[in-house]
């Protein structure tokens, strides 16, 4: 009797973090297109300005993280 052992394939992980929180022009539309193409939208942790400096915001967080993005909203420094 021959018996398979089977090996889990490590792939390679790596996260990628994009840290718009202090940007002030946003390109969203450059971003959503890149993350469609992204074969790992899971590794991908988005940092975003906090919602009194944009008022699309909301918006555009849902839309991350429908993709499978992690989103975080950085609170304004006073």
């Amino acid at each position: 009797m021959q018996t398979e052992m089977i090996i889990p394939r490590l792939e390679h992980s790596s996260r990628v973090t994009i840290d718009w929180s202090d940007t002030k022009e946003l390109q969203v539309d450059a971003l959503l297109e890149w993350l469609r193409l992204y074969p790992r939208k899971h590794d991908i942790h988005v940092y975003l300005p906090s919602m009194r400096k944009r008022s699309d915001h909301p918006r555009l967080q849902n839309t991350l993280q429908q993709l499978g993005c992690t989103v975080t909203a950085r609170m304004c420094r006073v």
